[in-house]
């Protein structure tokens, strides 16, 4: 949780809230963790995206803010579901030129959920570097065959 230590060290609230969210969920659940970093101050809010979400699911998704600008949330969607998601999520967010960065990054059910969250949040860095003056969207779906990265990256030297 390198990456994410110190917004979490700044919000204890925040830090037992997904503590009890993780606790909750299934041992061999597979979500895709999805950040989203967007311009603070923006008329994008929480609220336009928590409509998003109701406009296409008929179930709530607890959505967690992780600091200013930046929320996360976890989808069980598949691989063709969770692109199609995200990008229609990107281009409904993108409107009048906002700078939007979206991450989705699958949980292996046999790691730490903390540390999917991490490398969520170290993918949506990457994004916001990669493309710093245009939206984006960068996933790490480990059931993508075709596609995926692979998580060497993230992984600390003495894992």
């Amino acid at each position: 949780m390198d990456k994410l230590e110190p917004l979490l060290s700044k919000n204890i609230a925040l830090d037992n809230q997904l503590e009890d969210y993780f606790e909750a969920q299934d041992s061999y659940a597979d979500p895709c963790l999805v950040c989203i970093k967007y311009q603070q101050g923006s008329r994008i809010t929480l609220a336009s995206i928590n409509q998003f979400l109701q406009s296409k699911f008929d179930h709530g998704i607890e959505i967690f803010t992780l600091d200013d600008g930046c929320i996360f949330f976890a989808l069980d969607l598949s691989v063709k579901h969770i692109k199609t998601f995200c990008t229609a999520l990107l281009q409904q967010l993108a409107v009048d030129n906002l700078i939007v960065h979206i991450s989705a990054f699958r949980h292996n059910p046999l790691g730490s959920p903390w540390e999917t969250l991490d490398w969520s949040f170290q993918l949506l860095q990457e994004t916001k570097q990669r493309s710093p003056n245009n939206s984006a969207v960068s996933y790490n779906d480990f059931c993508d065959d075709d596609n995926w990265p692979g998580i060497e990256k993230y992984c600390d030297d003495d894992d």
